[in-house]
C-alpha cells in the first residue's frame, strides 16, 4: 500500500536520510517514538501552550492545577530511565508554561484566529496529502497580513529566505489554502522558542516567487517517497546517518544475546529457534560467566534385541577450563 499522505518532518528525514526515515516510520507504526520522554515533553507542553494560547488558562494558579491533573506521570515513568529525568523533565515543563502564560505571543492590534489547527490539502498532479499542525495563526488586519507561528523548544537554525526548507514550503503551500477564509496580501512566519528563559522571536515573509522556485523539488521529493513506501529505499555511499543506524542495530543485537543469556542463566530453558536466532550462546557464556541450561528433549534409543531400552538426557550443568562438563543420566526400562 502506497503511504500517500507526509509530513514537513517526513519529508526532511527523507531528504537527509530515506533508510532513517524507513526506521523512523517502522518505530512510530509500532509505537515506539510515541513513548520517548522527549515526545511525551513536547506534546504536553504543546498541549499547555494550546489550552493558553485559547484562553483557558490565564494565570500560574491554573496551570499548577492543569500539571496537576493531565500530566502523565505513568508514561513518562515508564519512558524515562531514571527517576531524575522524569523530575526534570517535569520541572522545565512547569518552568516553560508559567514563563509563557506571564507574557503569551501576541502582538498588538491582532487577533488569534486559530490555535494548534491541522491544515491538511492535496498535491494536484501527485495524488498526495501533505499536512501539519500551526500551533498558532495570528489575523493582523491593519497590514492584511497572517501569521503563522511555531513553537519551537530547541534552538532555531539560521533560516535562509533563499533557501526555503520543507517546513517552510509546506506551511507556504497550506497557507495558499487558507485564502478564501483569511484574504491576506502577505503571509508570514515566525518561529518562537519556549523555556526557561526569555528568546527574540524569528520572523521570516513568504516569498511567492521562492516558493514556485523550489516548490517543483518538493513535488519531486513527495513522488520519490510515495514511490519508496513499497520498496527499501538506499542512501548514497558512505553515509553516515547509514553508518549510525547500523552501528545501533549491532548494539541492539548484542543487548538482546545478553538479555536471553541472562534468562537462561537464571534457569529458563533455551528453545532451539532462540540459540540459532542469537547465535553462539557458550561463547557469551563464558563472556558473562553465567550458568548455562540448554533444554534439550529425552532421546529414546530402541534396538531390535529384548533388551531393556535407555533413555538418555544430557544436561550441561557448569563449566570447566575451556570445555563444558556434561552429565548423562541413563534409566533403564523394560
Amino acid at each position: 500500500m502506497h503511504r500517500t499522505l507526509f509530513t514537513p518532518s517526513m519529508v526532511e528525514t527523507f531528504r537527509i536520510c530515506r533508510k532513517a526515515y524507513q526506521v523512523g516510520q517502522a518505530q512510530y507504526e509500532a509505537g515506539v517514538a510515541r513513548t520517548r520522554l522527549k515526545s511525551l515533553l513536547r506534546r504536553f507542553i504543546m498541549r499547555g501552550l494550546a489550552e493558553i494560547n485559547r484562553g483557558k488558562l490565564t494565570t500560574v494558579n491554573q496551570v499548577q492545577r492543569f500539571m496537576g491533573q493531565q500530566w502523565p506521570a505513568d508514561k513518562l515513568s515508564a519512558a524515562a530511565q531514571d527517576k531524575d529525568n522524569n523530575t526534570r523533565a517535569f520541572l522545565f515543563a512547569y518552568k516553560t508554561l508559567t514563563k509563557y502564560v506571564g507574557k503569551p505571543y501576541k502582538p498588538g492590534s491582532s487577533e488569534i484566529v486559530g490555535v494548534a489547527q491541522k491544515v491538511r490539502a492535496r498535491v494536484p498532479h501527485v495524488r498526495v496529502y501533505v499536512e501539519d499542525t500551526i500551533d498558532l495563526m495570528i489575523w493582523h488586519p491593519h497590514e492584511k497580513r497572517l501569521e503563522l507561528i511555531d513553537f519551537q523548544l530547541t534552538p532555531i537554525t539560521h533560516l535562509d529566505p533563499a533557501w526555503p526548507s520543507p517546513t517552510v514550503l509546506v506551511k507556504q503551500f497550506l497557507a495558499e489554502k487558507l485564502k478564501m477564509r483569511f484574504p491576506y496580501e502577505r503571509v508570514s512566519l515566525t518561529f518562537v522558542r519556549v523555556g526557561t528563559q526569555d528568546h527574540a522571536p524569528v520572523s521570516l515573509t513568504l516569498d511567492e516567487s521562492i516558493f514556485r522556485l523550489h516548490w517543483s523539488e518538493m513535488v519531486k521529493t513527495l513522488e520519490s517517497m510515495k514511490e519508496s513506501s513499497e520498496t527499501e529505499s538506499v542512501c548514497a555511499t558512505n553515509c553516515r546517518h547509514c553508518q549510525i543506524l547500523e552501528e545501533q542495530q549491532q548494539r541492539k543485537e548484542r543487548f538482546d544475546r545478553l538479555e536471553l543469556l541472562e534468562q537462561v542463566g537464571h534457569g529458563r530453558p533455551a528453545d532451539p529457534q532462540e540459540l540459532q536466532q542469537y547465535g553462539n550462546l557458550e561463547h557469551l557464556q563464558k563472556m558473562r560467566h553465567a550458568p548455562l541450561i540448554v533444554a534439550a528433549p529425552a532421546v529414546e534409543l530402541i534396538d531390535d534385541s529384548n533388551e531393556p531400552s535407555q533413555q538418555g538426557k544430557m544436561e550441561i550443568s557448569e563449566e570447566k577450563g575451556d570445555e563444558m562438563k556434561v552429565q548423562e543420566s541413563y534409566s533403564l526400562t523394560a
